[in-house]
């Protein structure tokens, strides 16, 4: 069961989603610390911590960008995804 997340934990989680989306790769734990001012990386670990433990992303053991995201947030009936040029 996917339980929910606190503003912070869903801004990480964004911030994951997206920068896989845009560069086609995770980000190292520097590059989250850096983008949410965090200064140590044990914060940045504890955050990732409870993403998996919360059932959000899986991670791999020993590896920097070893981030599987598991659980995709619902998309409001409000809203359309298009793909393409839309005359």
């Amino acid at each position: 069961m996917v339980q929910q997340l606190t503003q912070r934990q869903s801004d990480v989680y964004t911030f994951l989603r997206n920068s896989h989306t845009e560069r086609g790769y995770w980000p190292t734990v520097r590059e989250i610390a850096a983008h949410f001012g965090i200064r140590s990386p044990n914060g940045v670990f504890c955050h990732l911590q409870t993403l998996e433990k919360k059932g959000w992303i899986r991670r791999e053991s020993n590896l920097s960008r070893a981030i599987t995201i598991t659980h995709e947030p619902k998309v409001s009936n409000k809203a359309i995804r298009f793909a393409g040029t839309i005359s």
